[in-house]
């Protein structure tokens, strides 16, 4: 397994990749914990061992600075797939894990740059203790994310799901053009049922039919959502392709 240090710069200072997490800290606390740095790691389009990866370098937690990160799972023959970008945390899960999971894997979607929380952090974390505060408001945001995940998967319509699935990450990791909203992603079909609770085809069916009614367009690179945002009560529109209602919504896997 490949865990290369970045090159030229092994070490980053965390709170200028990540100054939320300096959220409670007062100005002067701020000012004096921003000299903290982590060593940085890189993954190249590998399979790894999140706990090994950890492990090897003394860390508790790690923050992802550039990439995605896939982290499958499976319960008999049904996968499903959650996704990490940049500032979300990768934390060691224990020994605990449920038996009925058949496979929970990582990969490096990509390049991968993980910003490691070791010792340094926890030291930090002493003198301000409200740093770990910031810490696990960052986890309580990827919670959130993975419970909306969970409704998405439940929406009977597969094209439902996947705008819904589009727009929630690109509320994470889009930006706003004149064009709309761009998730700069490159997400298989496969991924994407993976993602929602269904099958390849029916994601194909829905992703043309999103297409048709110009809600989602790939591009080079990503996807373009030129419509706002729905809001929380909106449905699909009369007349939306309806190939997809017989995949039956699966619940996706989430930890």
């Amino acid at each position: 397994m490949d865990h290369t240090p970045a090159p030229g710069n092994s070490r980053i200072r965390l709170l200028e990749i990540e100054p939320d997490l300096a959220r409670f800290l007062t100005s002067e606390e701020r000012d004096e914990a921003r000299g903290v740095s982590v060593p940085v790691r890189i993954l190249r389009r590998q399979d790894f061992e999140a706990e090994a990866l950890l492990g090897d370098a003394g860390a508790f937690a790690a923050v992802i600075v550039d990439g995605v990160l896939m982290h499958r799972l499976a319960i008999g023959d049904q996968p499903a797939l959650r996704l990490l970008g940049p500032g979300d945390i990768l934390a060691r899960s224990g020994e605990v894990r449920s038996a009925l999971l058949a496979r929970s894997s990582y990969h490096a979607s990509g390049e991968l740059r993980l910003a490691m929380l070791d010792d340094r952090v926890l030291l930090t974390a002493r003198r301000f203790p409200r740093l770990i505060a910031g810490l696990h408001m960052r986890m309580g945001e990827q919670y959130e994310r993975i419970a909306a995940q969970l409704v998405i998967c439940q929406l009977p319509r597969v094209e439902d799901r996947v705008l819904a699935m589009m727009w929630l990450l690109a509320e994470t990791w889009g930006r706003v053009t004149t064009s709309g909203t761009v998730l700069s992603m490159t997400l298989t079909h496969d991924a994407l049922g993976e993602l929602i609770g269904a099958r390849r085809p029916t994601v194909t069916l829905a992703l043309r039919g999103l297409a048709d009614r110009g809600a989602l367009l790939r591009q080079d690179g990503g996807w373009l959502l030129p419509e706002p945002m729905p809001g929380p009560s909106a449905t699909a529109p009369r007349g939306a392709a309806t190939a997809e209602a017989s995949d039956t919504p699966r619940a996706a896997i989430a930890r």
